[in-house]
């Protein structure tokens, strides 16, 4: 199962369909799991949801809903997993885009072979080439309030951020100014309104000569 954060939530390879009028607090649920990939104990999880409070029948109903939709993992186990402790979480079967961008990045930082600028080039790009828009951009009216509380907000786009300003001035050195270009409005696709990216757009734009 694919859960798509980076731009407006698209989740893939789920079991079979939700009605309309059930989709948007299961994908909400799935969503906060996704975030707190370590385990969520099931109140928490309603209180986020529900932060105005609902019946228990209600909570359980979308941790059902939700439990089926994911359906099971390629081993046979379920993909949403209770643990000893009570707490859910998902299994290795179910990934997201923005796990997938954090682990570029850490294997941009650690591995060796990442330190060669074209090697480092690719890697970051890649990276760069999931964000389709800003975290859960479009978001349901209504939800995912409890977000406003969480780090991620904040992390996402300075992480992504972060990482165009480095391809960019990465490809600046490597005399490709239009791929520098290129990394900063991927870049600004989930951090529009981040200075330092309007600034590595100045430079860029500056070294491919268009004045």
């Amino acid at each position: 199962v694919s859960v798509r954060v980076l731009g407006d939530l698209e989740v893939t390879g789920a079991y079979g369909e939700l009605d309309a009028d059930r989709v948007g607090p299961v994908a909400e649920a799935l969503t906060f799991v996704m975030l707190h990939r370590d385990g969520v104990h099931p109140r928490v999880l309603t209180s986020a949801l529900f932060p105005r409070g609902a019946a228990n029948e209600v909570a359980a109903q979308v941790l059902h809903r939700l439990g089926t939709w994911l359906g099971v993992a390629p081993d046979g186990s379920a993909n949403l997993v209770t643990l000893p402790d009570g707490r859910l979480t998902v299994s290795p079967a179910v990934r997201s885009d923005w796990e997938m961008f954090q682990n570029l990045r850490a294997l941009a930082d650690q591995d060796p072979r990442y330190q060669d600028p074209k090697n480092r080039d690719q890697l970051l790009g890649q990276a760069l080439g999931l964000v389709r828009g800003p975290l859960l951009a479009h978001r349901e009216a209504g939800r995912y309030g409890w977000l406003a509380y969480e780090s991620v907000e904040a992390e996402v786009p300075a992480l992504i951020a972060d990482t165009a300003v480095e391809l960019c001035d990465l490809r600046l050195s490597l005399a490709n100014p239009e791929g520098a270009v290129d990394a900063v409005r991927s870049g600004m696709r989930g951090s529009p309104a981040d200075e330092e990216l309007w600034r590595a757009m100045i430079r860029a734009t500056h070294a491919t000569g268009d004045q």
